[in-house]
């Protein structure tokens, strides 16, 4: 058993350090780094086949949302494969029989999801928080930072623009981000319980 726990210790953090290297992509993209320097080129052959291959494949209004679903992927993946290599570890060897190992690995699949889950909402949350600073300071529309920010929190904040009554302050960041520490915590709660149904 020891043999896959370590290969699924060397999987998930194969997909931990691919994670870096997609953050690190973003963050070079962003800054418009030198396509011809060699480290800058390693990291966009490494990640750039990703991002593409999710883009052709997703609606065109998520697009650019490629690189943040491409370090979901690698969140996710970083949880699923390391247990269900755990799991088929434990079948045979015999410490799983065969239908604890298939609910085992359903169980790191769920917990996958509710990392992702987890990630998505704290990064609606910044988006919340960015959108609501904005409204007090009120930069300029042309700025790309906010024109980002407003594109991506916008579909979530124009539903309750509608019901929530008109004031000085824009309450729907507010109340979004409300909804949104509920949930992150709820995500959190449930990943607990889930480890705690782990059988290996």
């Amino acid at each position: 058993m020891e043999l896959f726990v370590r290969l699924a210790e060397a999987v998930g953090f194969g997909f931990k350090a691919y994670s870096w290297l997609i953050i690190a992509a973003f963050i070079l993209s962003w800054i418009d780094a030198d396509p011809s320097n060699p480290m800058v080129r390693f990291v966009y052959r490494a990640t750039m086949p990703l991002w593409h291959w999710i883009q052709d494949r997703v609606p065109r209004t998520i697009a650019p949302l490629a690189p943040l679903l491409a370090l979901e992927a690698a969140d996710y993946g970083e949880i699923f494969f390391p247990g269900i290599i755990r799991s088929v570890g434990g079948l045979v060897v015999g410490q799983l029989a065969l239908n604890d190992a298939i609910l085992n690995s359903g169980i790191y699949a769920l917990l996958g999801l509710t990392v992702v889950g987890r990630s998505m909402i704290f990064f609606l949350m910044i988006l919340c928080l960015f959108y609501f600073v904005f409204t007090l300071v009120k930069p300029g529309q042309n700025n790309h930072l906010v024109r980002s920010v407003v594109w991506m929190i916008d579909p979530f904040l124009t539903p309750l623009q509608r019901l929530l009554p008109r004031a000085k302050v824009d309450l729907s960041p507010i109340v979004l981000g409300i909804g949104l520490y509920l949930a992150f915590h709820f995500t959190i709660s449930l990943g607990f319980d889930l480890q705690g149904q782990l059988f290996l």
